[in-house]
């Protein structure tokens, strides 16, 4: 066995980012005892990072033959098969290492990586659940949103999801997005909540209001994101003016014991999350400006605030638009109220940041173009995402990342800069970069966008994170042939199809890109998007104004629809049930849709080579079954046949990589003169 000295110090080396030091001891143990499992074993490890897969094998498998119940080794081998794309061999070898060890929560979690890069959703369900058992603050938890979203997609029911939501909902690292969904459908089939669902959205009585108001899973998922779920929302806008009457009547406080202010606080995050979109009456109108100014009086004599009524206030109006929000904002005011801080903190403290955080921003360019102002007067409005949460990511190097991505194109490491210039061209309100900056190693970020809203947003959410590689700027990506910098990742996603002519937008783009650089496009559908454009003509037939008001009298007049018609087909997007997502959806200035056919003609023009789409790991395995001969994923004929064959493939955008046509590598692996 290794010098346990000299294996440990190699250890420390390794973990630092030592790695030629650390290597050097594994090589010096090795020179004393060719067979020692542990140095082979690390070493294994040190080729695998950098990406020498066959030396990293043969290593490991040389440690195993000498020590065969090295846990460890196991999950190594695993994560070397992983790489290399080969997940069977992976799921046994990480198999392998759980069985040795049962408490292995690192094994378990990687074997559920897999499992679920194969499609196995249920077995990756169960591997994830037990090793969120045995490590319930991992980061990896995340993976658990994988797999109940996968589950959900392939549409196996599963009891124990509910469980499942409530956990991974108290992560922040957590992006639980892609469970908005099945989180709604998973509460509305609770039997105290199904049972409260009618067409009507009839009023409670106090023990149905107090089920609602007590359930758990209810109210962890409102906190967290936004629900979508027509039945759900109905029920909502009534519970929401139940608790609004009761608190002016006195009658609130008889219905939800305990659970009450936490459940009042997450309906104020919900209605906030989802910008009011919710409908109310006149009456309730009044209401709340009543609740308002008593609030305001108590606030005026120096009592301490009611949080409840806060609370309540807060599901109707965003608190910093009050004649108080900036009072509630001092900390003696909120601090020793832990959920009443959290509210503060959202609607008024981050808003007020944002607000000073827009005049500092960079002006790159002027936005000169008339369907440009446009855009930006819609995003001023109404920033689009407002998003929270982002899953962890651990920063790889540009080369790395690529080689991962197209394992077919034959693409070196070396190709690519260490400190990569990237740009996102059409930030939004920063998720885009702020996920990029922490994504690639060594690299910088520009993040240009018209609206300076949706950047101060941005601009927030990267402080927020302790990101700080990311420079946000307005910019028309028409004016950025100027700029005197070139990028070797370009991101332009949901972007160009909102401008008067996506192609000229992109060739500016394409001219802004290294010789080897990539770029990454996302683009709309039409074949998947014919509900949304059923959904544009009703708008201009029934005369729907893009205001608050409009949109919701839009929504009602939407949900009123038979399920039948071409138009209600909108509801089943997630976007529908949010005010900002809802008006980026289908009241949008400006759109243009595309086909595959349609890309492959603008890439032919762009001089630009089709890297490979990204998308759900389920469509990626249809694809390579049905067209076994095409390895790189790259045959933009058959994608578009498989696409007629299936209208909602790519219901999220078209989402692909491409290359400039003169660099790289070819589609079939072989290499290009630099």
């Amino acid at each position: 066995m290794a010098d346990t000295d000299l294996l440990s110090r190699a250890l420390d080396h390794h973990k630092s980012g030592r790695l030629e030091d650390a290597k050097a001891l594994y090589l010096r143990i090795l020179d004393e005892n060719p067979d020692d499992p542990d140095a082979l074993n690390y070493l294994g490890v040190f080729e695998c990072q950098l990406r020498r897969f066959d030396q990293a094998e043969e290593l490991i498998n040389r440690s195993l033959r000498i020590n065969p119940d090295n846990t460890k080794a196991h999950n190594n081998l695993g994560n070397v098969l992983r790489y290399q794309g080969r997940f069977d061999q992976a799921e046994a070898a990480f198999r392998r290492a759980y069985e040795l060890d049962p408490d292995n929560a690192e094994a378990h979690f990687n074997c559920g990586t897999v499992m679920l890069e194969q499609g196995k959703a249920q077995e990756a369900a169960e591997r994830i659940r037990e090793a969120v058992a045995l490590a319930p603050e991992d980061p990896r938890a995340r993976g658990l949103v994988s797999s109940v979203a996968l589950l959900d997609e392939l549409g196996i029911e599963d009891k124990r999801l509910g469980d499942d939501l409530i956990h991974v909902s108290a992560f922040d690292g957590i992006d639980t997005s892609p469970l908005r969904r099945i989180a709604s459908v998973l509460i509305v089939q609770q039997p105290e909540i199904e049972a409260l669902i009618t067409p009507e959205g009839r009023a409670l009585n106090a023990d149905q209001l107090s089920a609602v108001i007590k359930n758990r899973l209810l109210t962890r998922c409102m906190a967290k994101d936004f629900l979508v779920h027509t039945a759900l929302e109905k029920l909502l806008t009534g519970v929401r003016r139940q608790c609004l009457e009761g608190l002016l009547d006195g009658t609130l406080t008889e219905v939800g014991g305990e659970a009450r202010s936490e459940f009042l606080a997450a309906l104020a995050n919900q209605c906030f999350l989802n910008e009011y979109v919710f409908t109310e009456t006149p009456e309730e109108k009044k209401s709340a400006g009543h609740l308002e100014e008593n609030i305001a009086a108590a606030i005026d004599a120096g009592t301490a605030p009611d949080a409840q009524a806060i609370f309540v206030l807060a599901a109707y109006r965003p608190l910093a638009g009050t004649s108080f929000g900036q009072t509630l904002a001092r900390p003696e005011v909120h601090q020793g109220y832990p959920l009443l801080s959290a509210i503060v903190q959202r609607q008024v403290i981050e808003p007020l940041m944002e607000r000073e955080l827009a005049p500092s921003l960079a002006r790159l360019t002027p936005v000169e173009d008339s369907v440009s102002k446009d855009v930006r007067q819609q995003y001023e409005e109404n920033p689009y995402p407002r998003w929270q949460h982002l899953d962890t990511r651990e920063p790889l190097p540009l080369g790395l990342l690529m080689k991962r991505r197209f394992p077919f194109l034959g693409i070196e490491e070396a190709d690519y800069p260490a400190n990569p210039g990237i740009l996102v061209a059409g930030s939004g309100t920063g998720r885009e970069p702020v996920m990029h900056a922490r994504e690639y190693q060594g690299s910088s970020v520009l993040a240009v966008d018209l609206s300076l809203a949706s950047l101060a947003y941005g601009a927030r959410m990267a402080s927020k994170m302790g990101v700080d590689n990311i420079e946000f700027a307005q910019a028309d990506i028409l004016e950025l042939g100027a700029l005197d910098r070139r990028f070797d990742v370009i991101y332009s996603s949901g972007v160009l199809h909102h401008m008067a002519d996506p192609v000229a937008g992109w060739r500016v783009l394409t001219g802004l890109l290294t010789e080897r650089g990539v770029m990454y496009i996302g683009l709309y559908s039409e074949h998947a998007r014919q509900s949304v454009a059923a959904a544009r003509d009703f708008i201009a037939a029934g005369g729907y104004p893009p205001t608050a008001e409009g949109i919701r009298r839009c929504r009602a007049d939407i949900m009123a629809l038979p399920a039948t018609d071409p138009v209600a087909g909108v509801m089943n997007t997630a976007d529908f049930y949010a005010m900002s997502p809802c008006r980026d959806l289908i009241f949008h200035v400006q759109e243009h849709r595309f086909s595959v056919p349609a890309i492959a003609e603008a890439l032919k023009a762009l001089e630009l080579r089709f890297l490979g789409f990204e998308t759900r790991s389920s469509v990626l395995a249809r694809y390579r079954k049905q067209y076994p001969d095409d390895g790189a994923l790259t045959d933009l004929g058959n994608w578009s046949r498989m696409e007629s064959a299936d209208p909602s493939l790519f219901s999220e955008m078209y989402q692909f990589w491409v290359t400039k046509a003169q660099a790289g590598v070819t589609p079939d692996g072989n290499r290009t003169g630099r």
